[in-house]
């Protein structure tokens, strides 16, 4: 773009300077008055083209940047929602270890307990087996006797 503007404002000068050149040889009584006249005015008109040039370049840049930032604000709440969804993820993650790990304890005290009844009841057959044991041991001795 200032490539173009430079090439236009180039081009308004040459222009002015050829029609001051042109009407200092018309033959009238002031050439020199006319021609710096029209040198005036050509630079004028580039002047106006250079400020219309730089006018043109600044709305442009401040579009720009106006349409850089609503995109990076766009990109930050897509981030911020991003974060949100990760983070209700990893919560309820969280949650189904948390339950998990109270179901593996509750199973853990009900094979406990299951366990500690079967002892308890081996135990018991146990003694009994040698209560009974013990009374024949007793009987043989008194019918030895």
């Amino acid at each position: 773009m200032k490539t173009s503007m430079i090439r236009k404002l180039g081009i308004a000068l040459l222009m002015a300077l050829m029609v001051g050149g042109l009407t200092a040889c018309d033959g009238d009584e002031e050439p020199a008055e006319e021609t710096g006249e029209e040198i005036d005015e050509g630079a004028e008109d580039t002047g106006d083209a250079m400020e219309e040039g730089a006018e043109d370049t600044e709305s442009t840049m401040e579009e720009g940047a106006e349409e850089v930032g609503e995109e990076m604000e766009e990109a930050g709440d897509e981030m911020a929602e991003a974060a949100d969804e990760a983070g209700d993820e990893v919560a309820e993650e969280i949650n189904e270890m948390e339950n998990a790990a109270e179901d593996a304890g509750d199973q853990a005290a009900d094979d406990m307990d299951a366990a500690q009844d079967e002892v308890s009841e081996e135990a018991e057959d146990a003694g009994n087996e040698m209560e009974d044991a013990a009374e024949n041991v007793e009987e043989e001795t008194e019918e030895e006797n």
